[in-house]
């Protein structure tokens, strides 16, 4: 028997939001909200207004009172401000047309005033300054790069036109152009910038594999990325000098990827590195940070992210983590060592504090140590001293993302509903190495969901867990995964849910060419080449759908079916072969949502439908 449910919004509105969820987790306006002007005195972020979100900005004392810039309208997508905090240059999408509006806001004490700068205009780079001046670099035209520069009344100061065959540009401070990856040449050769126009080239020692270049010094001819340095597999920051080829490494560890860089306040040089191993570190390269790492840690419990430093290195503008609450900004004086914070307060029901993530580690038999994270669930729902309670095994997606000791949205929302929640970075995440990351390639549907099944067995074996009520849910390749792992291992899960994960992997594999050309070439290397005829068998053996006969959990699928990433045709597939094995499902249909249900209404439809299914199959 199959169960089909194909909604809209305006069917959400007939129904009297009957499945809509009130306290769902919301996608936040942008990933990074938060910003300092370079002297310290302003911070500025995105968080809710009277009608929608907002840009705000508020001063950097403990009695700075906030004030709203401007409304922070659908595609809108980042803004910067000037050393004084005085102007905002906020750029959103053109409506109707390619390219950028950038339009830059006044402060005076008749309060802000907005200028359009710029229309449909093919911005490639601009960012907050170190002066009072803000600079854009846009692409009017093959080969060509002009950079912009505008006073903090919109006056055009000066235009700087560059020739550059260029398909990808390295800026240094200001976006002032430094090196360029030259488009004539099939393979890849780096040309330094010199007088507004190509230079010699630059040699990249063999021994450093780039993933990522960050930025380029504009004293010295040096230029910073993420990369990979001779037989260490870690991910490291490194400096390379393009003229003499010596290069400097901040930091390195085996099987052990970097997160981020913090960079020097001047935007020169990297001061400090970041990353996570059970919980973050931030690893100074400067002692001016060294001084601050114990004492912030000792105050927060874990050491904040330093997203923001004032041009005299007095202010820090702190993104604290914690695994029991959502995160906070704070602003943090280096040199009196104290701190406040600055973004208001969470008041969403999901924000609740919730029990903390422990993190632990589980070894595999071919000798991987798969790391994890597990949470109780909260007390006046499920006291786990009293008896056993209900385990989510949250999958994540990419599959090449991972998880964190941080709060995460979807686990509190499970937790407060009375599961324990289990999240794993199975091999094929990031953060663990490449070695880690590559063990995943060709294993979506094996290895990778026998590290999700290994741990799940493991955790299940405490009594205050009730392992015979354990759910897989996932989104993406999570969704995926939660399917997987439920006809890899049928016995061990009482119900599935997928949100936009699939259960075809024959059809995505063999969809990806024609569907996503330039991404055919890394599904080759990461599932399979399904024109090879022994790939094809390796996938079809992974494939859920060709096990739909002995799937046993309860299912739920929820398809977007304007998904632009996850072919929506996987999930309704693997729905058939169910439906053909004589399997009970349910297949939520939204007409309208995108792969990331960003939409308001599909978020909380099918945030509704999930706490109706756990209710109802799953406690």
């Amino acid at each position: 028997m199959k169960f089909l449910i194909s909604l809209t919004t305006a069917a959400l509105l007939f129904m009297g939001s009957a499945n809509a969820a009130t306290d769902y987790p919301r996608i936040k306006p942008v990933a990074h909200s938060y910003s300092m002007s370079g002297d310290g005195r302003q911070v500025f972020y995105v968080s809710g207004g009277p009608s929608g979100p907002a840009l705000w900005r508020r001063g950097g004392s403990q009695d700075g009172v906030p004030e709203i810039v401007t409304e922070w309208r659908p595609g809108t997508v980042r803004f910067a401000t000037t050393r004084s905090g005085d102007a905002v240059l906020v750029m959103k999408m053109s409506e109707g047309m390619p390219g950028q509006d950038l339009v830059l806001w006044m402060h005076s004490d008749l309060g802000w005033t907005p200028k359009q700068l710029m229309t449909a205009a093919p911005v490639a780079a601009f960012e907050s300054s170190t002066d009072e001046f803000f600079h854009v670099v846009i692409q009017p035209g093959p080969d060509q790069f002009q950079r912009h520069t505008f006073d903090t009344g919109g006056r055009t100061v000066s235009t700087e036109d560059y020739a550059l065959p260029a398909m990808d540009v390295v800026y240094g401070p200001n976006v002032i152009p430094r090196l360029f990856l030259d488009a004539r040449v099939s393979s890849p050769v780096w040309r330094e910038v010199s007088n507004r126009g190509e230079g010699e080239s630059v040699a990249i020692p063999e021994g450093v594999i780039v993933e990522q270049y960050l930025f380029a010094s504009t004293h010295e001819p040096v230029v910073f990325a993420l990369g990979r340095v001779a037989d260490n597999d870690a991910l490291q920051a490194v400096g390379v000098n393009w003229e003499t080829g010596h290069i400097t490494s901040y930091f390195s560890q085996h099987g052990l990827d970097i997160d981020s860089v913090i960079r020097s306040p001047d935007g020169n040089a990297i001061d400090g590195v970041r990353y996570e191993r059970g919980k973050p570190y931030n690893q100074p390269i400067n002692t001016s940070l060294a001084h601050d790492s114990t004492f912030l840690e000792s105050d927060f419990g874990l050491e904040p992210e330093i997203i923001g430093r004032s041009f005299d290195d007095r202010t820090w503008l702190l993104r604290v983590i914690r695994p029991d609450r959502p995160v906070e900004y704070w602003l943090h004086d280096h040199k009196l060592k104290t701190h406040f914070r600055v973004d208001p307060v969470n008041v969403e029901n999901y924000s609740e504090i919730v029990p903390p993530s422990v993190y632990a580690t589980l070894a595999t038999k071919d000798g991987f140590e798969i790391p994890y994270y597990l949470a109780a669930p909260k007390k006046r729902v499920c006291d786990v001293s009293q008896r056993s309670c209900p385990l989510a095994v949250l999958i994540h997606g990419g599959p090449t993302r991972r998880d964190r000791i941080a709060y995460d949205a979807d686990a509190a929302w499970l937790q407060s509903r009375g599961f324990w929640v289990v999240r794993i970075n199975y091999r094929g995440s990031s953060g663990y190495g490449l070695r880690f990351r590559r063990a995943g390639d060709r294993q979506w549907g094996a290895a990778m969901i026998d590290d999700v099944n290994a741990v799940v067995r493991s955790v299940s074996a405490d009594s205050r867990i009730d392992s015979r009520r354990i759910s897989a849910i996932g989104s993406s390749y999570g969704g995926f995964a939660a399917i997987a792992s439920g006809t890899r291992a049928p016995d061990l899960y009482r119900c599935a849910i997928s949100i936009n994960g699939g259960g075809d992997l024959v059809q995505m594999a063999q969809s990806a060419k024609s569907r996503e050309p330039e991404l055919a070439r890394g599904v080759a290397m990461q599932v399979g080449d399904p024109d090879v005829p022994e790939d094809l068998e390796a996938i079809r053996s992974q494939s859920p759908a060709e096990y739909a006969a002995t799937f046993k959990p309860h299912l739920m699928q929820i398809v977007s079916m304007r998904d632009a990433v996850t072919d929506p045709r996987q999930s309704l597939n693997f729905d058939t072969a169910l439906h053909k094995a004589g399997k009970t499902a349910e297949l939520i249909k939204l007409e309208h949502a995108d792969h990331e249900l960003s939409g308001d209404e599909d978020r909380s439809l099918a945030y509704g439908e999930i706490d109706r299914f756990l209710r109802r199959r799953c406690k």
